[in-house]
């Protein structure tokens, strides 16, 4: 069997192992990123959310990254190997500090979490 990063490493340079890996801290990432919810045909907003079958999607995802960068990292030394994160930016739904507070909670779990693990190795502690 030959992967693709055999057959195109003559013609790729920079490379990502999961593209928007990070959807997948959303209920919606379920379905778009991780295939979480199996046969799901429904709307957006109505996406059975399995937090904790998200979370291990993840983290299967997070050692998958790993291994594919530390055999580029053996075999293909030109190779530039990165993660490709969405950045969603949240506003507060009022000034009250609880939804200060609520706000960037969720912008850190949706956008550092999933890129402190693929650039750092390891899950930082909250």
């Amino acid at each position: 069997m030959q992967y693709k990063i055999e057959r195109y490493q003559d013609k790729v340079k920079y490379w990502l192992t999961f593209n928007e890996i990070n959807s997948g801290t959303m209920p919606m990432g379920a379905v778009l990123s991780l295939g979480c919810v199996q046969g799901y045909c429904g709307t957006m907003n109505d996406v059975p959310d399995e937090k904790q079958v998200r979370y291990q999607g993840l983290h299967h995802q997070f050692i998958a990254s790993a291994k594919v960068v530390k055999l580029a990292h053996e075999k293909y030394l030109q190779f530039k190997m990165g993660c490709m994160c969405i950045f969603a930016t949240k506003y507060p739904y009022t000034c009250n500090p609880d939804d200060v507070l609520k706000c960037q909670q969720e912008m850190r779990q949706m956008n550092w979490f999933t890129s402190d693990v693929y650039v750092r190795g390891h899950i930082l502690p909250t």
